[in-house]
């Protein structure tokens, strides 16, 4: 694979009966890149033997410990996504610390890092030892097959895409954490990251999602109507507060217009429609700081939530 500045890697597996030492040995090293073309006489920066390993940690937290990135859990690097799972336990932890040192939330949060982290984390290792068994095929039967198989899925597009664009990466979505649980739904949105559509605001500026949730708890809702998006909520102070960003998303063909209670913008490609309340327009959907969906709040169920939402949400 090229490198910066005209350097190129190469990667070898160790094969049995072959050692550590040998291996980085010069001339067995340039007997193994006189296979792959013509540098076997290039200049030879680094040579290393790396061994891969897919563990976790049996515990990520004791006590005031906690544990992430590569000390709760190490991957193989076939998927390349070692440092992104470290970056997503510390967007895990990071909020949840802040949120009780600074503004008095229960402890009792910190106890969903391990438990929300651990099984999505665990996922995308099972998926890299994958990808290592058909990047690293012990025969050359093995690897013709697997070679043959790849040239024929290029020829159905959805197929290529599918891998190409790594589709059968594990979507980021908590079995159980700090959520309310929607019974046995597999269609819940809750304890799943919120989707990232293109949005419009008063001034004609197009932005992502992310870009106007600011950085604490915040409600989106989707109407024609912003300034009565809300009014289901308005009776119960503990979720309708100042504490907690209020975000209305207008249809498609409704220009945003400023409010000074609330964030206004327009679905500008319909991506918000599709990709969130494509299941009910009058849903008003709970976020915590790292985007992901705590309630799916309605009509129907708003009593309950009601009672339910308090203890997930700053007072």
């Amino acid at each position: 694979m090229p490198g910066p500045n005209g350097t190129r890697r190469f990667e070898f597996m160790v094969l049995p009966g072959e050692t550590d030492e040998q291996v980085i040995e010069e001339d067995f090293v340039r007997e193994l890149m006189d296979q792959y073309g013509p540098d076997r006489d290039a200049s030879i920066v680094r040579k290393q033997v790396y061994a891969f390993h897919a563990r976790k940690a049996a515990q990520w937290k004791v006590g005031r410990v906690f544990l992430l990135g590569d000390a709760a859990h190490l991957t193989p690097p076939f998927a390349g996504q070692g440092m992104n799972s470290g970056l997503r336990d510390s967007a895990n932890l990071a909020w949840k610390l802040a949120w009780v040192i600074k503004h008095g939330m229960s402890d009792k949060i910190l106890a969903t890092y391990e438990e929300e982290r651990m099984p999505h984390s665990w996922q995308l290792i099972e998926m890299a030892e994958m990808l290592g068994r058909i990047m690293m095929p012990k025969t050359m039967l093995r690897a013709t097959l697997i070679q043959g198989f790849f040239r024929l899925l290029g020829l159905y597009k959805p197929a290529r895409d599918y891998v190409t664009q790594m589709r059968y990466k594990p979507k980021p979505r908590f079995p159980s954490g700090w959520f309310v649980k929607n019974g046995s739904n597999k269609n819940s949105s809750t304890g799943l990251m919120i989707a990232q559509p293109c949005l419009e605001t008063p001034d004609r500026k197009q932005v992502l999602l992310d870009d106007i949730l600011q950085t604490g708890f915040c409600l989106v809702a989707y109407s024609d109507c912003p300034e009565s998006a809300f009014d289901m909520l308005k009776p119960y102070r503990a979720i309708y507060n100042d504490k907690i960003h209020r975000v209305c998303i207008t249809p498609r063909t409704w220009n945003p217009v400023e409010s000074p209670d609330l964030t206004v913008v327009r679905d500008y490609k319909d991506e918000a429609k599709k990709w969130i309340f494509n299941r009910s327009f009058s849903s008003i959907f709970l976020l915590r700081p790292d985007r992901y969906i705590v309630a799916e709040i309605t009509q129907k169920n708003l009593a309950s939530m009601a009672e339910i939402l308090p203890d997930y949400v700053p007072n």
